[in-house]
């Protein structure tokens, strides 16, 4: 009798661990499908990819929108998660390392970017993620390696352009961002030849994730 108690007991967290674990592997492909097949790309191949059955996909996202909308909130976590490790950073390099993070998560998710957000961002997302960059943003002018000019909405304008570059690029050249952050970060030293455009104002930055929201961060 107490044997099998045991049994009960220790199997619960293993199917809890299974689940979790089936859970990554399936967001995991969607995120490889869709790179390379956009939107378009099937829950079905979906499922091949993660070497499970549709009954399992089914269980964990009973629609295509519900697996698209759980890499929207995956990729809300990675890039927080991101954000929290480049405050590790004291030096004012946290900024560029934060970018560089968020390049690589959007390249990631490239074949799904444009329709990624369901529906609006976040609020909390937004103030979270903000907040580090105005942290991140003060250390690196403190350390001498962003221009005083550089605002909040200055470094939004950055991510919608990598966006852009890097569903441009494609599956034909997927690492083509890098190079055009490298101009940008130079370009956001100080030293660089004075600005001749006003930045966007950060009401209009608010307006502008209001209406479009898949070109938020």
């Amino acid at each position: 009798m107490r044997t099998s108690n045991a049994g009960e007991v220790g199997a619960a967290p293993l199917r809890r661990r299974d689940a979790e674990e089936n859970h990554r592997r399936l967001l995991d492909a969607a995120a490889v499908v869709f790179a390379r097949d956009g939107l378009d790309g099937s829950v079905e191949e979906v499922a091949r990819t993660a070497k499970l059955g549709m009954g399992t996909l089914y269980r964990h996202f009973p629609t295509k929108a519900a697996l698209v909308e759980a890499l929207a909130n995956d990729l809300y976590g990675e890039l927080l998660a991101a954000g929290r490790a480049a405050l590790d950073e004291n030096d004012g390099s946290g900024l560029e390392r934060l970018l560089r993070a968020i390049g690589a998560a959007l390249a990631a998710k490239r074949g799904c970017m444009a329709r990624l957000w369901v529906g609006a961002v976040p609020e909390a997302f937004v103030a979270q993620l903000d907040e580090i960059w105005g942290e991140l943003l003060a250390r690196a002018k403190a350390a001498g390696v962003v221009r005083e000019e550089c605002t909040l909405t200055d470094l939004s304008v950055v991510c919608w352009a990598l966006r852009g570059v890097i569903e441009t690029g494609g599956e034909i050249a997927p690492a083509v961002w890098q190079r055009h952050l490298d101009f940008v970060l130079a370009g956001l030293r100080p030293g660089a030849a004075p600005l001749s455009h006003p930045a966007l104002p950060a009401k209009r930055r608010l307006e502008i994730l209001a209406s479009h929201p898949a070109r938020a961060r």
